[in-house]
């Protein structure tokens, strides 16, 4: 069951609409049968017929699997320590929402539309005012929060809406913290909200693929620790944030 963060505990999410990520040859064969199916052309089918894959009693969890998803612990030293720590035992939810196989002559790929979520990612620091707690969360994604510049919005390159700025201010001077601007907090929180959440193909997909395709488990795994070689395109669309 899904329980809400409290004042106490702030979430983390991420949407990649979508994520595209390299498969060796054969690599669509070893999905459509690490999902229980008989052939990629039969997995497409379902796929197509099952609509938001995360609503679906079966398909949601299945493609779920082919996924392993974690807070990504390094990041947060990228914030101070007095606002946020980590929650050890907070879990990050994955919700795959349409799954599509590109089978090419020289390329082999998945391209997934999924989010991501855990819900008491992050618990409150000394610093971490209630205010500051309730703003994250109602705001959510802060990307627009500052002027990204012409001709994307308009606004001169990190400036912020006057109230904006102004209720950020009030939060600022709550904290005590003297030497950061609202828009410099605001783009370090929204900068962590993009690498928090880190995620990689299952090491039960990799051992299925392995085993699927007649490779050793450990050549997938050194392929997949080569990082930048697996995920392939994150699109323009992402968006991440809190919850």
């Amino acid at each position: 069951m899904r329980t809400a963060p409290t004042n106490q505990s702030l979430g983390l999410f991420a949407h990649y609409r979508p994520v595209v990520l390299a498969l060796p040859a054969g690599g669509c064969g070893a999905v459509a049968a690490f999902l229980g199916t008989e052939s990629v052309d039969a997995l497409v089918i379902q796929l197509e017929a099952a609509g938001l894959l995360y609503r679906h009693q079966h398909w949601g969890a299945a493609v779920s699997q082919l996924l392993h998803a974690e807070l990504d612990e390094p990041m947060l030293n990228g914030l101070p320590e007095q606002l946020f720590r980590w929650n050890p035992e907070a879990k990050v939810v994955v919700e795959p929402l349409r799954l599509v196989l590109n089978q090419g002559l020289k390329e082999e790929s998945l391209e997934l539309d999924v989010r991501f979520r855990s819900d008491h990612a992050l618990l409150a620091g000394p610093l971490a005012t209630p205010a500051l707690v309730s703003r994250l969360r109602d705001q959510g994604n802060l990307w627009w929060s500052t002027g990204k510049g012409d001709p994307i919005d308009g606004r001169e390159q990190g400036s912020m809406d006057s109230g904006d700025e102004y209720a950020w201010a009030e939060i600022i001077a709550a904290m005590g913290l003297t030497d950061v601007s609202p828009a410099e907090l605001v783009i370090a929180l929204d900068e962590f909200a993009d690498c928090a959440i880190d995620f990689r193909y299952s090491d039960s997909f990799l051992e299925a693929m392995a085993l699927e395709l007649g490779m050793h488990t450990e050549y997938l795994e050194a392929w997949q620790q080569e990082g930048c070689g697996v995920i392939t395109n994150v699109g323009d669309l992402k968006i991440q944030g809190y919850c």
